[in-house]
């Protein structure tokens, strides 16, 4: 109960903060939360079921891609649900298919097939110029139009943020009961120790390919929301640079958590924001703090953030 109290005061201050900041810092909470998005559907492969996409990003652009081209040259922005329902169908069956061939791979037999195909993708992106724009990418594409809600334009940066907001409220929901469900607990078995769960009669590969299948899902819909708020997409969504991003922001933050990739990708955000008004090579400084990480604090900053806290409650006691 406690918990469940402090994830609900911690939403309702989110829910606050674009009204008492700056108008610059609600743009930067709207990145934030599509990250935490993006890095919580890689999280169920990397640290629930075992598994590292180096591609996971091909799910994340192709939704994007999707719905770009359905506001700018079917729908107009005039049917979100539409776009929206046909953007994440899109994921759906890219990772229903891929994931019938890389699941059967392990380790890093997995990783080097996974950022092939997502680099094959990145590659159609930037040939198919008559579809995709090629390196100049789709631009002017129109935020979703909610004819239930005509007074509500999402078009200006508050409404969409309350917009990304709740549905990243229903995100973090849905991520939390997978990874909380028997089927999630069976990931964190398989991921522990494969053998023994196939002994105990679990149908391994079958959990792998419906965790690799629901982490697409889940990518695409945050590239979805990606898309709508800069208005743009280009083969950059769909290169390993921004896959990297979320296994950065997850590895930071701690896999195999639910605050995990929340604090990762919060601090890679910032950081990417901040240090780039003082330098163009913010990314050796985050480099640096990765390795830093990873020496220092190989399970993740919310667990060893956690392990003070719990030390210092048990030092006042004792004293």
């Amino acid at each position: 109960m406690k918990a469940f109290i402090k994830v609900l005061v911690a939403f309702l201050l989110l829910g606050i903060l674009p009204l008492v900041l700056p108008y610059y810092y609600t743009g930067l909470l709207v990145r934030i939360m599509i990250l935490i998005m993006f890095a919580m559907s890689l999280d169920i492969l990397m640290g629930y079921t075992g598994l590292t996409a180096l591609g996971h990003a091909a799910y994340f652009g192709l939704s994007g891609y999707t719905v770009g081209l359905l506001s700018l040259r079917v729908f107009h922005g005039g049917n979100p649900f539409i776009e929206f329902g046909l953007g994440v169908m899109a994921s759906v069956f890219l990772a229903a298919i891929v994931g019938l061939f890389v699941v059967r791979t392990k380790g890093v037999y997995f990783m080097m097939v996974t950022l092939a195909l997502g680099q094959m993708f990145w590659g159609l992106a930037v040939k198919w110029q008559q579809f995709t724009g090629g390196t100049d990418g789709l631009a002017g594409i129109s935020r979703p139009k909610l004819g239930f809600l005509a007074s509500w334009n999402v078009s200006g940066e508050l409404n969409y943020f309350y917009l990304v907001f709740a549905l990243f409220i229903l995100f973090c929901l849905i991520f939390y009961l997978i990874v909380n469900s028997p089927f999630g607990h069976a990931l964190v078995g398989i991921r522990e120790n494969e053998r023994k769960m196939e002994i105990l009669g679990f149908n391994v590969w079958l959990h792998k390919y419906i965790a690799f299948v629901l982490a697409g899902t889940l990518a695409g819909f945050a590239g979805i929301l990606d898309v709508y708020y800069y208005r743009f997409v280009s083969p950059e969504i769909l290169d390993i640079g921004n896959s990297i991003g979320a296994l950065m922001a997850v590895m930071l933050g701690g896999s195999g958590t639910f605050f995990g990739p929340v604090l990762g990708s919060a601090l890679y955000v910032c950081l990417e924001q901040f240090i780039s008004d003082f330098t163009a090579r913010w990314v050796m400084v985050v480099g640096l703090l990765f390795i830093l990480v990873v020496i220092f604090a190989p399970e993740g900053l919310w667990r060893l953030l956690r392990n003070i806290w719990v030390s210092c409650k048990t030092s006042v006691k004792s004293s």
